[in-house]
């Protein structure tokens, strides 16, 4: 395992680009987004004061996975917040704690805001129940079941 760090992507505006891309690849073409709205996004989500922000972890010192922490991420289920989502690492640092790292820093942010519990939504809950989030909630979707968990926060 290599040397990992978590940042705030507003401390890295050069990277926002690049986070932006792989956001986009991995979630925001499907959905019907373009690259250019989802940079433009990804740069208020990371410079916001009030209970959003995003991270970049780094592994060796290169840019190598990304993090938010949104208001909402699931409409039916806006009365929740705040949440984690766009988890992504990339696929050669996968596996050297890089997400789990980001996991931690968008914790201790959302602690920082305020708030005693974030939430996120998953097909995969059980790398993210290692990490001490709980299943609240399984929903039925098109390809696969949903999980929605909880992470109870340090204050």
């Amino acid at each position: 395992m290599g040397d990992v760090r978590v940042l705030s992507l507003k401390d890295r505006p050069g990277d926002i680009a690049l986070c932006a891309r792989w956001n986009f690849e991995q979630w925001g073409r499907e959905a019907g987004r373009d690259l250019a709205g989802t940079e433009a996004a990804l740069r208020d989500i990371a410079c916001s004061t009030s209970g959003e922000g995003a991270v970049i972890g780094l592994l060796n010192g290169k840019p190598a996975g990304m993090a938010l922490l949104i208001a909402c991420d699931l409409e039916s289920h806006s009365h929740l917040t705040p949440w984690v989502a766009s988890v992504y690492t990339v696929t050669e640092s996968r596996g050297q704690g890089v997400a789990s790292a980001m996991m931690l820093g968008l914790e201790r942010l959302a602690a920082a805001y305020g708030f005693d519990a974030a939430y996120l939504y998953t097909e995969s809950p059980g790398f993210y129940a290692r990490l001490g989030w709980s299943v609240i909630e399984t929903l039925a979707h098109e390809t696969s079941d949903m999980a929605v968990m909880k992470r109870v926060l340090a204050g």
